[in-house]
């Protein structure tokens, strides 16, 4: 066929994308209740495992720790073998972990606790390397940035999740109990991804996601997929557009990770209890979700990435000063504003530089850029917790706080350098094509619509 007089391909966007969107949603949520679900409740941990507070954080930075050496893995198996294999890798290790995690019901079986948790962190590279890929792969260009900020979000939501659901539920019930909960919930995902999940539709929905394809597909057939792999990794070294996202993208994931760390903690020692902390953090990853929206469909209609992330980090360090002026005991609607303010600013900068990384580290697969974020991302959060954790052990809870407002002014710093260009998106919009029209009834059937070339 031809358009324009110029080579056209059929793409278009499958009728199925969104449920592929949504069960990718639940995955990445189940991980990151997983991760957190014990840290809101740090007391009733202490008490049913009789340990200190430093291993119940560690239930937590272990999630951190087994990322770092999965995330290659996880890269090459999501862009090598897809991403159906990826996601029930990663989702079978949450429901096998969970298990686990079921049977530490007492001090004797802390080990469990441990074990547990860690083979379900083994799973989260695989989640977390996954929403650009799945946006790609899904999503035309004119919805791609809202598809990768609502898979970017399912984690935070999860997290929110997760940091409000255990005090509720341990109010009534134990600790235990919550766990077999997580590990029933954790199998029913499992059952849903293996059913429904699919890598990819029949035809692709840009011509960049077509390009990718016949790249995998002819390193696949060649035998050639782990050193076109590892040539990925040395583009990403060299490309310095990408190291700036890859820097500010880690910083922020640090800031979030710790933050949902030790809400509990820092909001502790001014009198508000683990319920009045879940509330709290709850508030700022609703807010961030609703700022990401309003990002996505923004950055979809004017791809204004280094304004809006400039924007964001400004807003996010002022905000973290204020938080850190007002906090005190009995003010907790007013803490509850600050919060929302902070999470509306702060969280959009997650999905907004794992879209930006993706355009700029084109044609490298998706799963790899953001893989390496994520990791560097964890070495951060370790880092940032401890150095966190120290301040408010010792009584400088506010200083701990203003970490958070550094690394964001930080960010803002290193953002006004970055000088890249939107290559996948220019890609896409260089190439005439032929827009494929799925049929309602039949999605795998479809007939071919050619258009002009832009």
């Amino acid at each position: 066929m031809e358009a324009g007089g110029a080579d056209a391909v059929q793409v278009g966007a499958h009728p199925r994308r969104w449920l592929q969107l949504l069960l990718f949603c639940a995955a990445a949520v189940l991980n990151a209740v997983l991760w957190i679900t014990y840290s809101p409740i740090p007391d009733d941990v202490q008490e049913l495992y009789d340990v200190s507070p430093f291993y119940v954080n560690l239930l937590s930075v272990v999630y951190f720790i087994a990322y770092v050496p999965g995330v290659f893995v996880a890269s090459w198996l999501l862009d090598v073998h897809g991403l159906r294999a990826g996601l029930c890798a990663g989702v079978g290790c949450c429901m096998l972990g969970s298990i686990i995690r079921a049977a530490a019901y007492n001090p004797k079986t802390f080990p469990l606790a441990i074990v547990g948790q860690s083979i379900c962190a083994i799973g989260q590279p695989f989640i977390q390397n996954a929403p650009t890929k799945v946006a790609g792969k899904w999503f035309p260009d004119t919805e791609r940035a809202v598809a990768v900020t609502i898979a970017t979000v399912a984690n935070p939501i999860g997290a929110a999740l997760g940091l409000v659901i255990p005090p509720l539920v341990t109010a009534f019930v134990s600790v235990p109990a919550l766990l077999v909960l997580d590990a029933v919930v954790a199998a029913l995902v499992f059952l849903l991804i293996a059913l429904f999940f699919r890598s990819k539709p029949p035809l692709p929905p840009s011509y960049s996601a077509l390009e990718q394809d016949r790249l995998e597909s002819q390193g696949r057939a060649a035998g050639t997929s782990g050193g076109a792999f590892l040539q990925g990794i040395k583009t990403l070294a060299t490309n310095p557009h990408f190291l700036v996202v890859f820097v500010v993208y880690s910083l922020t994931v640090a800031c979030f990770q710790s933050l949902a760390t030790l809400a509990a903690q820092i909001l502790a020692p001014f009198a508000y209890s683990n319920i009045q902390s879940g509330a709290l953090s709850a508030v700022l990853v609703v807010s961030g979700v609703l700022g990401s929206a309003l990002g996505g469909k923004l950055m979809d209609r004017f791809r204004a990435y280094r304004l809006a992330l400039l924007v964001c980090y400004a807003a996010a360090a002022y905000s973290n000063v204020l938080f850190c002026v007002l906090l005190a005991k009995d003010r907790f609607v007013v803490m509850m504003l600050v919060s929302a303010f902070f999470g509306f600013v702060l969280l959009p900068t997650l999905p907004l530089s794992v879209a930006l990384a993706a355009e700029v580290s084109y044609p490298v697969p998706e799963a790899t850029p953001i893989g390496f974020m994520v990791a560097a991302g964890m070495i951060a959060s370790i880092a940032m917790i401890a150095a966190m954790s120290a301040l408010i052990n010792n009584g400088y809870v506010r200083l701990g706080m203003l970490t958070i407002g550094a690394v964001c002014a930080l960010s803002y710093v290193m953002m006004c350098t970055f000088r890249g260009t939107l290559k996948r998106w220019e890609r896409d919009q260089l190439h005439p094509g032929a827009v494929v029209a799925y049929d309602s009834l039949h999605d795998d059937d479809y007939h071919v619509e050619p258009v002009s070339p832009r």
